[in-house]
């Protein structure tokens, strides 16, 4: 669309989540940079000097400041897009991961320490270096209950899940483009992106992916149970938050 500006996975919310503290004792000077570095991101271009909106696609732990976010820009269509557990962890392992070694876990323990708040729970009181699929299922329960949070707390979202968008394509779209006020777009366009691979041509390819042979064994799948029965609401890896859209 002429005017929009796409923006994908802006490094600076990554480093303000980490720079965060749990307790809330930097909050105002957080909450300043995230405003800040929004208003920097968003600014007029040669390419587009008259932006009338932009679209941007966070890394999924941006959602931790979600609520300053919100408190700067009231105004913003917010989209959460998830996915169930189990295809999300075979996608990052196959994307990301080529040899599951304890130095790998012991680098990812302490980055994601500084990004999970229950993984930084974990490394505070135990320390002990726990398995990437542990990790992976810690990471995706804090995910969606730091939405669960920030809907109670009156932050207005549309929930869209990965597995509706690959079953119905253009409703779900559809959906998001009136939820952001878009009704008017020509959709065509819009499907013809759909039908492309977006990362073509990289290493993470849909082509190159396919190459990449990786199966969840019943040991992966009880790191998940654990840290699922362990949860005081998500027990499924197929759980399905409040707010999510339902095809018709």
């Amino acid at each position: 669309m002429e005017g929009v500006v796409g923006i994908s996975e802006p490094d600076v919310f990554t480093q303000l989540v980490s720079l965060r503290e749990w307790d809330g004792s930097n909050e105002a000077e957080i909450s300043a940079l995230v405003k800040s570095c929004m208003k920097f991101l968003c600014k007029p271009t040669e390419q587009i000097p008259n932006p009338f909106a932009w679209s941007i696609k966070f890394r999924s732990w941006g959602i931790e400041v979600g609520d300053l976010l919100y408190k700067h820009f009231p105004d913003a269509k917010i989209v959460f897009l998830y996915r169930d557990l189990e295809s999300w962890v075979v996608s990052s392992m196959r994307a990301f991961i080529e040899n599951d070694t304890i130095e790998l876990r012991t680098w990812f323990q302490m980055w994601l320490a500084t990004l999970v708040p229950s993984i930084t729970k974990h490394a505070r009181e135990n320390g002990s270096i726990l398995s990437l699929f542990t990790m992976g299922a810690m990471m995706w329960t804090s995910i969606l209950e730091r939405y669960m949070e920030l809907l109670e707390n009156g932050v207005p979202m549309l929930a869209i899940r990965f597995e509706d968008i690959k079953s119905a394509p253009r409703d779900a779209t559809q959906k998001i483009f009136d939820y952001c006020g878009f009704s008017s777009v020509d959709m065509r366009s819009v499907y013809e992106v759909l039908e492309k691979d977006s990362q073509a041509g990289s290493a993470i390819s849909q082509e190159m992916l396919v190459q990449r042979d990786f199966h969840l064994t019943d040991a992966h799948r009880a790191d998940f149970a654990q840290v699922l029965q362990a949860h005081p609401v998500i027990h499924s890896g197929e759980y399905v938050v409040p707010a999510t859209w339902v095809r018709e």
